[in-house]
């Protein structure tokens, strides 16, 4: 488990070209039918999210992951447990997400680790090339 603390306190990302797809396993056993939601902030660590799904506090979900940039980064079967939630607005609810790294063989992989560093990296990159844009958008504006 990650230290509250260092949580916090990393860089959490939230724009970019980062799909979020989350599925949880019913009560019967059955696994539901994966749902798109709107992501507003990720780290290597874990991820919050907004939609009209209806999770509670310790549900484990199963998270995949899918960016867009330089190269395409795919990530599934990432386990995550809902730490926080909040009614947002219109029937949606906003989830703090903490992956599980201890849930299994998989998720204490360095494969794991690695592609959601990778996934970090990729979002910091966009964010800056942004950045860098937009500062010279205003400065040929002036």
């Amino acid at each position: 488990m990650v230290n509250q603390n260092m949580r916090r306190k990393s860089v959490r990302y939230s724009h970019g070209n980062l799909c979020v797809v989350v599925k949880r396993t019913g009560l019967s056993g059955f696994v539901q039918k994966p749902q798109i939601v709107n992501w507003m902030d990720f780290c290597r660590n874990g991820i919050a999210f907004v939609t009209n799904l209806k999770f509670n506090l310790g549900n484990k979900l199963c998270i995949m992951l899918t960016i867009d940039d330089v190269k395409q980064e795919i990530i599934e079967d990432i386990i995550g447990v809902v730490k926080n939630t909040k009614r947002v607005q219109d029937g949606q609810y906003r989830y703090g997400i903490e992956f599980d790294f201890e849930a299994n063989d998989y998720m204490k992989s360095d494969v794991v680790r690695n592609g959601l560093m990778s996934i970090e990296e990729s979002l910091k990159n966009i964010i800056q090339r942004l950045g860098k844009r937009n500062k010279s958008a205003a400065k040929n504006s002036s």
